[in-house]
């Protein structure tokens, strides 16, 4: 199972929200709705815009895949 650490990079970034989050997202020039960051953050819809959008986090944070998900089997 695939389960997203994105609560934990908003909290080491002191980010309190997704609406907090897609603000800092636009400023930076990395648009990501609020709708696509809440399906990352509750693990919903993986799909060709929820990679892109994940890319595009992971340019945000300056951090890897693995920084943003995990994995159990």
């Amino acid at each position: 199972m695939i389960g997203s650490k994105l609560k934990d990079l908003m909290k080491v970034n002191n980010i309190k929200n997704l609406a907090e989050l897609e603000k800092q997202l636009f400023e930076c020039d990395i648009p990501i709705s609020t709708v696509n960051l809440n399906k990352i953050y509750n693990n919903i819809s993986i799909n060709k815009t929820f990679l892109e959008n994940t890319i595009k986090l992971m340019m945000f944070f300056e951090c890897n895949l693995e920084d943003i998900f995990m994995y159990e089997s």
